[in-house]
């Protein structure tokens, strides 16, 4: 409840905002599949990553490795 309070967000929202933001940068400056950056960001399985990433992003990984693609 503290955390919270004092951040503004559930102490899981928070984790799960920052495993996101480690795959997006993944996704961005590696070759690493989507796969491989779910589980180098720290979740269990692609299930959980696909929901947490469209959850937060409201894409899915694979189009936002895409689109991030044609920015560069």
């Amino acid at each position: 409840r503290y955390f919270k309070k004092t951040v503004g967000i559930s102490y899981n929202d928070y984790v799960n905002q920052y495993r996101i933001s480690n795959a997006c940068y993944l996704l961005n400056n590696s070759d690493f599949s989507i796969l491989q950056c779910a589980l180098e960001s720290g979740f269990n399985s692609l299930r959980t990553f696909n929901r947490n990433f469209i959850t937060h992003l409201n894409i899915t990984p694979s189009e936002y490795k895409k689109n991030s693609k044609k920015n560069h």
